[in-house]
């Protein structure tokens, strides 16, 4: 009937409206305000403001043996030689190997 085709229509306007703030389209940054530095801001900070979906990809790593470590998009490695991988959409472990010698990208 033309009543229940009626409510069906206002139903999916308004389930749209409520499900397109999970359309981002934009994407995000960072910016420090004043002589704010953004060294300064911690995860913990920046979880507060994010999404559901991107708060959960932050994890606390401690790699303490092997170390230290420092990262780029590409390293994979470390100064006594541990390489390591991860996915990061499951957020698990992938795989770790020691090769006790320095490692450079």
């Amino acid at each position: 009937t033309l009543e229940r085709v009626e409510k069906y229509t206002q139903e999916a306007a308004h389930k749209a409206a409520s499900h397109e703030l999970l359309l981002i389209e934009e994407p995000g940054y960072l910016e420090a305000e004043g002589i704010e530095k953004t060294f300064n801001i911690t995860q913990k900070k920046l979880k507060e403001q994010l999404d559901e979906s991107s708060a959960k990809k932050i994890f606390d790593l401690q790699l303490t043996t092997f170390g230290p470590y420092s990262l780029d998009y590409t390293l994979i490695g470390g100064r006594k030689g541990h390489l390591a991988t991860r996915d990061w959409q499951e957020n698990k472990p992938g795989c770790e190997i020691h090769v006790k010698e320095t490692v450079r990208d």
